[in-house]
């Protein structure tokens, strides 16, 4: 359920631009982060980073788009998040003890330190290639096209990769000292 909840703003965002247009949709997309993060808040009293910033660049740049009446900036505005995202990875695994990777996943898996920033540079560099990949097709091809990426490529993208990552951590986890007992 928790993860429908994620997809809800991307899935109205597609809705809105297929049945209306970009703008249209760049509304309906500020307003649908907005009552997830509202509604994240008030069913758990805390809101993860991600969302914020998420929040804040959809309602910049989306703002932007809705004032100037141009596309252009609900277009780079993934890629400017992609980015944003591979600066905290990559800098979360040379300040602290843990990479941002390791405390999202800790609870669920456990496997080396070396593993973890692994991990942490191979979403890093995802990262960056869909923030290439994002403006390449935003500059490249017509707004349909980016939108259907946006909405169908970036989906796919992620889940092969994080399919990829599993079968990457599966040989290095370990049990932990609760399955032990």
């Amino acid at each position: 359920m928790n993860a429908l909840m994620e997809y809800l703003p991307l899935i109205a965002f597609g809705v809105a631009y297929f049945m209306y247009d970009i703008y249209v949709a760049t509304g309906v997309l500020m307003v649908a982060l907005i009552v997830l993060v509202a509604g994240t808040w008030l069913v758990r009293r805390r809101v993860s980073n991600m969302h914020l910033v998420t929040l804040v660049l959809a309602v910049v740049f989306g703002g932007l788009t809705l004032a100037v009446h141009d596309p252009l900036f609900i277009k780079v505005k993934p890629s400017v998040l992609y980015v944003a995202f591979a600066l905290a990875l990559a800098a979360s695994a040379f300040i602290g003890r843990k990479t941002l990777v390791q405390r999202a996943l800790e609870s669920q898996i456990t496997v080396p330190a070396l593993i973890w920033r692994r991990v942490t540079f191979m979403a890093t560099g995802f990262f960056l290639l869909m923030a290439v990949l994002n403006l390449a097709v935003a500059f490249s091809f017509s707004e349909t096209v980016w939108v259907n990426f946006k909405l169908f490529g970036v989906t796919a993208l992620s889940l092969v990769f994080m399919i990829a990552v599993g079968f990457y951590l599966s040989p290095h986890i370990q049990e932990s000292a609760s399955d032990e007992a």
